[in-house]
């Protein structure tokens, strides 16, 4: 079997689904090789797997010539590496790479499958764009052998959309352990609670509802650790004296940062399927969530965490203040054993890896996967 990855950016969460999927089916038996396409300086964010196997393009932005590089190199790629599945990776990619496809039919007929991180639908914006996208998602999926939705609440909103059950597959993401575990203990009643915030300072992410929380309980024993920066010319936050800011980390230096929080907060207002949450239920904390898209998915309100209502910072703030450390301790076991059962990132590619197989009526689908037909 090959296979060939191809994403127009995989900076944050793409990343690192690709680069999980790689490193575990390069050594599958079936698998006789895997490609992917990406853009030049996204380069070091995959393993090595040899300067033949990882191809580039130039990237400036998402703009009409990074787009005509990224269809160029697509299709020269297609046709050297005659691939047995295509595997695309988030809306950009997926719009281009199957249109040109269509045309390549005549030449080499990959099974095609479209995952979109999060379909363009899921965005908050007017309803003339929610139709021109859901009427390009809807035309384009005639030529998908399997759609991979990242939730239940994606799939759903394909479905309403008026796309085909059989094509819509939930795979979860999933991530790796981290090296080393929290260790799941009482904390000093009296010092203050440590709260944690991480990725983009933006409308998306919801920083600005966790921040209005946080100018209400500047007279209690709370405290806010963000890391992240603000991203497209966000404004940066005025500075208060219950937020602490530590700017952008890379993964060894946030295994600290989750160590010593108590409670990790994530007050999106909408999600494909986040990995922050899975990266904090792995390390044990508990998780005070917006109740929004897929969230609900990964928070159980009151077992392995907190739900509030989407832009609601009083409710927020009510979450934050409605548990006792021991409980929050508790919601964080919970939480890692959830994580265990469900987002591992062995579950994610092995449910992945069955899907390109049973595309290539190799098996029938196991892992709790609809069969294909």
């Amino acid at each position: 079997m090959k296979i060939l990855h191809a994403a127009e950016t995989i900076k944050g969460g793409v990343a690192t689904v690709m680069r999980q999927l790689i490193l575990a089916h390069v050594n599958e038996q079936d698998v006789s090789r895997i490609s992917c396409l990406v853009p030049a300086h996204h380069r070091d964010e995959l393993p090595s797997l040899g300067a033949d196997t990882i191809h580039c393009f130039e990237r400036s932005g998402r703009n009409v010539i990074s787009l005509w590089r990224f269809l160029t190199a697509f299709v020269a790629v297609v046709l050297r590496e005659r691939p047995d599945v295509v595997h695309l990776h988030s809306s950009f990619a997926g719009v281009v790479g199957r249109i040109c496809l269509i045309p390549l039919a005549v030449v080499v007929r990959p099974k095609v499958v479209y995952c979109p991180h999060a379909f363009p639908f899921l965005i908050k914006t007017s309803k003339s764009w929610l139709l021109m996208y859901r009427t390009v998602e809807n035309l384009l999926a005639f030529f998908t052998d399997v759609i991979i939705c990242v939730s239940q609440h994606e799939r759903q909103l394909a479905l309403c959309g008026g796309m085909k059950a059989k094509k819509l597959i939930v795979v979860h993401n999933g991530i790796q352990l981290p090296k080393q575990l929290r260790e799941l203990r009482s904390c000093e009643t009296e010092s203050p609670l440590q709260l944690l915030f991480v990725g983009r300072f933006d409308w998306q992410k919801g920083f600005d509802v966790l921040l209005s929380a946080m100018n209400l309980l500047e007279d209690y024993p709370v405290e806010l650790v963000a890391v992240g920066e603000p991203v497209n010319g966000a404004v940066a936050p005025v500075p208060q004296k219950n937020v602490r800011y530590l700017g952008w980390l890379d993964a060894e230096s946030l295994g600290p940062v989750f160590a010593a929080a108590h409670v990790l907060v994530v007050p999106s207002r909408w999600e494909g399927f986040a990995m922050v949450p899975l990266e904090g239920m792995s390390h044990g904390l508990p998780i005070i969530a917006s109740d929004c898209s897929s969230l609900p998915e990964v928070v159980v309100n009151g077992v392995t965490g907190c739900l509030f209502p989407v832009e609601d910072s009083q409710a927020l703030a009510d979450c934050i203040l409605g548990g006792t450390k021991e409980e929050w301790i508790t919601m964080g076991a919970n939480g890692l054993a959830k994580f265990f059962n469900e987002f591992t990132a062995s579950r994610m590619t092995n449910s992945t890896l069955n899907i390109y197989r049973s595309l290539l009526g190799r098996q029938e689908a196991v892992y709790g996967l609809s069969k294909l037909s």
